[in-house]
């Protein structure tokens, strides 16, 4: 049993990581997350490059962000930094 939980840990950890990924230009998103009304995440550069528009499912961008997504991200890193700093994580 105790050998489960890294895998779980691995597979929360990469499913996260997609999560804050840009579905445009396919690079991490590492400064505010952007999203359209379906939910569809982009980072601030495709966002622009946009036009108003989601390039996913083309309903008008309305200028939402996605604060949660941002936070989880974020704790997320600490999180990882920290097992770094203590020998704990894969660098």
């Amino acid at each position: 049993m105790g050998d489960e939980m890294p895998l779980r840990d691995e597979a929360l950890q990469y499913s996260s990581d997609e999560a804050w990924e840009c579905k445009l230009c396919l690079k991490h998103i590492n400064s505010l997350i952007w999203q359209c009304r379906r939910g569809h995440v982009m980072c601030g550069d495709c966002h622009v490059l946009c036009n108003g528009q989601c390039a996913t499912c083309n309903i008008q961008l309305d200028g939402i962000r996605n604060l949660a997504l941002e936070q989880v991200r974020d704790r997320s890193l600490r999180k990882r930094e920290g097992k770094k700093k203590e020998g704990g994580g894969k660098p």
